[in-house]
């Protein structure tokens, strides 16, 4: 049966020594000098025609191990070599014919006549130094002796033994080698015309043939990008055998129990020392959540959601550990506390489902406090599911969620109150879960920063902006629509431009409201604060100051009380530091001692029901009486920023820095009637009274009057044409206009004509002259007697 052994060892060191011919790593043959070593990648692609391995180069080989299994059954491998043309030493051959011992492992190959599209040139001669394993296979076990030999350098073979014959497992082995064989020799052809990471370079020629980051001598799946390694050697790559998350982005969901709205973020996360790190802060975790499920209310535990890309396939018992402490990072300072949480979880998977669950058991955990004291707790029979595996669909996985404070906030041993408290905490959930992250290395957990906080939460994403009429005093409203930025609520409302009429009533001291930005509220907390606001107005349409631009900033303190479904935001008696750039760049620093500012303020539009947060844009700017508030406040277009350290979460559930603006101002200043527009004026004579109007910039002001019955004078004082009598209109009405410049504005009065002295041409009533002399006169009164 020696043609079995010369059939597998002569198609290896054929296969091998292919590859070794195109550059490629063998596991058999070394100090090889293949051809065109170190190549350049440019050299690479323009050698890669000359070595392709065509249609007939392959059919030769079919016809090669077809001879073999035919033919070789003589155990002659000389007749085996000749028939491709091998160039084999005589000494070689001859010793092989002679059974000798001393067994030459050089050996020589040129595929002559047979391969000339692919080792045509004297560059693709190869000269082989064969290892022993490979010599062992072709020589010894080709005679049927198995051979024994030293590792010196020419490689002798010593204590040479007949028998122990090297057979496959009779024809179906043969079979089956030839069929693996062909197999090899057309992967290996199409390395020659594939491309697996489209960097260009064949993957005959490409160290890294999936671009993984692992060269493909290291690679168990070097065309796939996926999978590098087979810890377990099960043909499954690692990644495939763990739970691999989707990207590096995390969903966070969290619960509003007074106004019944879960609310859902996407964060991103990064992995750092194997763990996956994670700053919630941009999405507060609600404090009335908390403690309703401290003290059995409405509750839903805040949940964090890692997008899955596969499952494995198995099952399992792992170890869980929560530790949550007091400020940022994962370190117990002095005076922090720690909540520390271990348990067992078990797991199965069968790559398309999964299910996590925790088996009966005692839970220990542990409480540090402020002091350093540590209380130990035990839970029996603890009914979380921390973690959980959902899918979206049949058969489709798709995400891993974590219930962050659910196994925490059932330590009812604790003093949970105090724990689940308004703060900023550092969470980490360790798991031996076999998980992964995108990238491939080993995720051991989440640690997390999470904020919880009990604040405003906005009701919508729109606001409305009110401003005042100044004619008549009107609220002028308007809807925007805001989007959060960077924490701020931004709206653009120069489609709704602000009266500059009405800023300067405030400016000069008349009747004045500050425009105002209106939030609809959803919830109100229950506690108290001390926070800070800070406004500031800048030239143009964004925050920063360029060149040429103005801008006043101001802070102040602010304090609040809230109930749940009202509150009060008041300003305490304070000095306040305001400043002015000017275009030039210049800073004037001006104070302002104990102002008197409602800037925000909660209304409810019922009785006990919150309803809305307003923000009042210009009330404290148009008190800041040391700056040159008429040039600031013009006409133009301005950014306002509104910041404050108040508890503001937007309808999303993310924490809200405060309001940036973009605001008109339109030039609408005209004279303002400061007379009243009711007058009365007695019959027969033709003064009615005087109208008043001012220019709040101090510019003169004239006066006309509409129709034919009146003129005005230019001191403003109205007047009949002709006198009216009491008989012919009693009520009179027209429009007097004031003008400034082209600015003008009109008001409309009315006369009463009241019955003044009588007419002097009117005959007396107790005139006792002769109706003959004087005519017939009209009695005053004519009553008419109904006949019966």
């Amino acid at each position: 049966m020696a043609h079995e052994a010369i059939l597998d060892a002569l198609s290896k060191i054929v296969i091998e020594t292919i590859k070794v011919q195109e550059g490629k790593q063998s596991n058999h043959i070394g100090h090889v000098s293949p051809p065109g070593a170190g190549l350049s990648d440019e050299e690479k692609r323009a050698a890669q025609d000359e070595l392709k391995l065509n249609l007939a180069d392959r059919e030769h080989l079919v016809e090669l191990f077809e001879f073999l299994d035919e033919d070789a059954a003589s155990g002659h491998l000389r007749d085996a070599l000749e028939a491709i043309g091998a160039d084999v030493p005589v000494a070689v051959l001859t010793a092989i014919t002679d059974k000798t011992s001393e067994i030459i492992s050089n050996i020589a190959m040129e595929f002559d006549g047979h391969g000339e599209n692919d080792f045509s040139s004297a560059e693709t001669h190869i000269t082989s130094h064969l290892k022993h394993d490979a010599a062992e296979e072709i020589f010894a076990f080709a005679k049927g002796y198995r051979a024994y030999y030293d590792a010196t350098n020419d490689s002798s073979f010593t204590g040479v033994q007949p028998g122990d014959f090297l057979t496959l497992d009779g024809p179906t082995g043969i079979e089956e080698a030839r069929a693996l064989i062909l197999v090899e020799v057309e992967e290996h052809a199409q390395d020659k015309i594939t491309d697996t990471d489209g960097d260009g370079i064949f993957d005959l020629l490409d160290p890294d043939d999936d671009n993984d980051g692992v060269a493909d001598i290291d690679d168990a799946f070097p065309r796939d990008a996926n999978e590098s390694s087979d810890s377990d050697s099960d043909g499954v790559g690692d990644n495939a055998d763990t739970f691999r998350l989707s990207n590096a982005a995390v969903t966070l969901t969290d619960y509003y129990p007074l106004d019944g709205s879960t609310v859902t973020n996407t964060l991103d996360y990064t992995v750092v020392g194997n763990m996956a790190k994670v700053d919630l802060r941009a999405a507060p975790l609600n404090l009335t959540n908390m403690q309703n499920a401290i003290y059995g209310g409405d509750f839903k535990a805040p949940v964090i959601s890692f997008g899955l890309a596969a499952l494995p396939t198995g099952s399992g018992s792992e170890t869980l550990t929560i530790a949550l402490v007091d400020g940022v990072d994962s370190f117990v300072d002095s005076g922090e506390r720690q909540v520390y949480v271990s348990l067992d979880i078990d797991w199965e998977s069968d790559g398309n489902t999964a299910s996590v669950i925790i088996p009966q058991q005692s839970v220990n955990a542990y409480y540090k406090t402020s002091t350093g004291v540590q209380i130990d707790v035990q839970v029996t029979n603890v009914g979380a599911d921390v973690l959980k595996v959902s899918a979206a669909g049949a058969n489709n996985p798709a995400t891993l969620e974590v219930k962050l404070l659910s196994l925490i906030s059932q330590l009812s041993a604790l003093p949970l109150a105090d724990i689940l408290d308004i703060g900023v905490y550092h969470l980490d959930v360790i798991t031996s879960l076999p998980l992964n992250a995108p990238s491939g290395e080993s995720v051991d957990g989440i640690s997390a920063i999470v904020e919880i906080t009990d604040g405003f939460k906005l009701s919508s994403s729109s606001v409305k902006l009110e401003d005042i009429n100044p004619q008549d005093g009107s609220v002028v409203a308007s809807s925007h629509e805001a989007t959060l930025a960077d924490g701020f609520l931004t709206v653009d409302m120069r489609s709704a431009p602000l009266s500059l009429l009405n800023i300067e009533k405030g400016l000069y001291g008349l009747d004045f409201k500050s425009p105002k930005l209106v939030l609809g509220l959803g919830s109100i907390p229950s506690g108290s604060g001390t926070d800070t606001v800070t406004i500031n107005l800048t030239d143009g349409t964004d925050a920063d100051r360029d060149n040429g631009e103005r801008q006043v900033s101001v802070k102040l303190d602010i304090e609040w009380d809230a109930y749940g479904t009202s509150a009060e935001i008041t300003v305490p008696a304070q000095n306040l530091s305001a400043s002015y750039l000017t275009r030039d760049g210049v800073k004037v620093d001006i104070a302002v001692v104990n102002a008197d500012l409602d800037v925000l303020t909660v209304t409810s539009a019922g009785a006990g029901y919150p309803a809305t947060l307003e923000f009042k844009l210009l009330s404290l700017i148009a008190k800041l009486n040391g700056l040159p508030l008429a040039d600031i406040l013009s006409a133009g277009v301005f950014h306002i920023d509104v910041i404050t350290s108040m508890p503001l979460i937007d309808p999303s559930g993310l924490a809200v820095d405060g309001v940036r603006a973009v605001v008109a101002i339109v030039d609408d200043v005209v004279p303002v009637f400061t007379s009243t527009a009711a007058f009365s004026a007695e019959a027969n004579q033709t003064t009615v009274g005087t109208v008043t109007a001012i220019d709040v910039e101090g510019s003169d002001v004239t006066y006309s009057v509409a129709g034919s019955d009146f003129t005005v004078s230019a001191d403003g004082v109205v007047s009949f044409v002709s006198a009216p009598t009491y008989e012919a209109n009693l009520t009179y009405s027209t429009t007097v206009t004031a003008t400034t410049g082209e600015r003008i504005s009109t008001q409309t009065i009315t006369v009463t004509v009241l019955q003044g002295p009588a007419d002097p041409e009117e005959p007396d009533d107790t005139d006792d002259s002769d109706a003959s002399d004087e005519g017939f006169v009209l009695p005053k009164e004519i009553k008419v007697i109904e006949a019966k």
